[in-house]
């Protein structure tokens, strides 16, 4: 499914929506629903840094393995999108302080923590690994720089890997499952 919101073009898979379907009516704690929406705060925070350099990403799609917005086709600026990158995360942060300081919400202010970390891990898809590439990309030539963010990636994530197959004995699956699918992602 596919339609326009402020002329960018949003993007919904049918595997993403019907797996939301599922998971939503099956979860009892609302930890999906606070999940998701910090999920989507973080795609806010940037996009409000796209409009604060006034611009805009070309499409945001919605897929099981996450949201991707995808840049203009104009250029941007290496401080820019630096900023573009961390912004998710900035705003992740700043939910998670007022969540927690101030309206003392604890649960979905650690939501907005761990995705704020996550996003920063140096792996190639995430926000941190696309500055891990930005900032190789500045010494190395783009071919080096993609080696040495996929190499990073897949020395950040093996470590993931065994800890998400302790938890997976505790009947959380979750980790592993993640830190699999984004090894996939880095290697292909």
């Amino acid at each position: 499914m596919e339609f326009y919101i402020a002329g960018i073009k949003i993007r919904l898979t049918f595997l993403f929506v019907a797996l939301l379907t599922i998971t939503l009516l099956a979860d009892r704690s609302g930890l999906v629903f606070f999940s998701l929406l910090a999920a989507l705060i973080h795609e806010t925070g940037h996009i409000a840094a796209f409009a604060v350099f006034k611009s805009k990403p070309h499409e945001a799609s919605v897929e099981i393995s996450g949201i991707k917005l995808t840049k203009p086709p104009d250029k941007l600026s290496a401080g820019k999108e630096v900023v573009l990158l961390f912004a998710g995360s900035a705003v992740n942060f700043v939910v998670f302080a007022v969540f927690f300081f101030v309206l003392k919400f604890e649960s979905f202010a650690y939501i907005h923590l761990m995705i704020g970390v996550f996003n920063m891990l140096p792996i190639a898809p995430l926000d941190g690994g696309m500055l891990v590439k930005l900032a190789a990309e500045r010494i190395f030539s783009p071919g080096t720089a993609d080696i040495i963010s996929r190499a990073l990636s897949v020395l950040i994530i093996i470590p993931l890997i065994i800890y998400g197959i302790y938890l997976a004995f505790n009947m959380n699956f979750t980790l592993l499952i993640t830190a699999v699918y984004l090894l996939i992602l880095v290697l292909s």
